[in-house]
């Protein structure tokens, strides 16, 4: 019986210890999320560059109909490379999935201490 109590408490002991290893303090909640956020901003900034280094637009002038019309007869199209766009989404969704998945492991080991 004594047995039985004594390894009862040692478990007991042991997860008690384990589960408060794995908690965070406010302190460190707060640091996990000011890195969890800066990584998120340096991914951003970088996809937004990489588009805009990246992007390829053309201006194409366009001749409107050759009847009389009041106005000018021609007007410019600007057509935009979308592949570079998909690049740009691709990017974004991943550094909101990252973002999501970090913050959310940031903030389970936050709430273990209540």
């Amino acid at each position: 019986m004594r047995l039985a109590i004594a390894a009862s408490l040692a478990l007991a002991v042991g997860v008690a210890s384990f589960e408060a290893s794995a908690c965070s303090n406010t302190n460190d909640y707060n640091n996990r999320m000011t890195e969890v956020q800066k990584r998120y901003e340096m991914q951003i900034d970088a996809a937004n560059k990489a588009y805009v280094d990246g992007r390829k637009s053309a201006v194409e002038l366009v001749y409107a109909s050759v009847h009389r019309a009041p106005g000018p007869r021609y007007y410019y199209v600007v057509r935009d490379d979308w592949g570079n766009w998909q690049t740009w989404q691709n990017s974004v969704n991943a550094a909101v999935a990252e973002y999501n998945r970090d913050s959310q492991a940031a903030y389970h080991n936050y709430v273990c201490n209540w």
